[in-house]
């Protein structure tokens, strides 16, 4: 029997001592929609292009991966709250911090995929 989960359940992830993320799969249903409100089609020389604007893509995809945090703080040592804006702008600065989450976010996706794949052969 296939069984179709619906919905994403967020989990939490460790990245460091006391810095916890609770992070979304990236599958390909939200991988495709994401693509798809980050693109706009353009004519050049009269043929229809699609140009990915990169930097939305990955505002949008960290925005939708990322459901909150905790141990994220300012330079005083208050809390970062966790705002579209705030993920913009630390995931635009910390490129491993990102990496991790896109890395994490993936192995979610791979791990739902797999369990699916176990279902139905049993």
């Amino acid at each position: 029997m296939l069984v179709l989960h619906d919905g994403n359940p967020s989990v939490w992830c460790e990245y460091q001592a006391g810095v916890r993320v609770r992070i979304k799969a990236l599958d390909k249903v939200m991988m495709r929609d994401l693509r798809k409100k980050s693109t706009r089609i353009e004519f050049v020389n009269r043929q229809r292009q699609e140009v990915l604007n990169d930097e939305k893509f990955d505002h949008l995809t960290h925005r939708a991966i990322i459901e909150e945090w905790e141990g994220i703080v300012d330079s005083s040592g208050q809390p970062v709250p966790c705002t579209d804006e705030n993920k913009d702008r630390i995931t635009d600065r910390m490129i491993n911090f990102s990496a991790w989450i896109l890395d994490e976010a993936t192995s979610l996706a791979e791990a739902e995929s797999d369990q699916t794949t176990a279902e139905i052969k049993n």
